[in-house]
C-alpha cells in the first residue's frame, strides 16, 4: 500500500496535454517499502538530482517546485493512489493531520482515494 500525497480541486498541471490532471502535492505521502514502491522513490532521486552535458546542477536546484513536477509525473507513471476530497482545496491538503481525521473518521476510507 502507498498514498502518494493528495490532490485539491483548482490547481491543475495545465502546461501540457499529457498533464491536464490534478496537481499531487508531496507535502506529505505513504509508502511501504516494496519493490515497486522503491523503484518509485529510486526515479524521483534519479530525476530530481538529474544533470548531463546541458543540465550543469541537479534539476531540483532550478526550481523548488521540481521535486513536486517529478513526483506528480511518477503517480501516474506507477498509478499510486491519492487522497482527494471534495471539500478540501489544495492549500488545506499540505495539512496531513487535517487529512488524515477525515480518514481515520471515515466508516469506507476507499471512497477518498482516486487514481489519476
Amino acid at each position: 500500500m502507498c498514498v502518494a500525497g493528495s490532490i485539491g480541486d483548482g490547481v491543475k498541471n495545465n502546461d501540457y496535454e499529457c498533464l491536464r490532471k490534478l496537481h499531487v502535492l508531496n507535502s506529505w505521502f505513504l509508502f511501504k517499502k516494496c519493490d515497486l514502491n522503491n523503484s518509485f522513490i529510486n526515479d524521483w532521486v534519479y530525476f530530481t538530482c538529474y544533470t548531463d552535458n546541458e543540465i550543469n546542477y541537479p534539476l531540483v536546484t532550478y526550481h523548488h517546485t521540481v521535486d513536486q513536477s517529478i513526483f506528480n509525473i511518477l503517480v501516474v507513471k506507477y498509478k499510486k493512489p491519492v487522497f482527494y476530497h471534495k471539500n478540501i482545496g489544495h492549500n488545506e491538503n499540505k495539512n496531513k493531520n487535517r487529512v488524515l481525521n477525515i480518514i481515520n473518521n471515515a466508516t469506507e476510507t476507499s471512497e477518498y482515494f482516486i487514481y489519476l
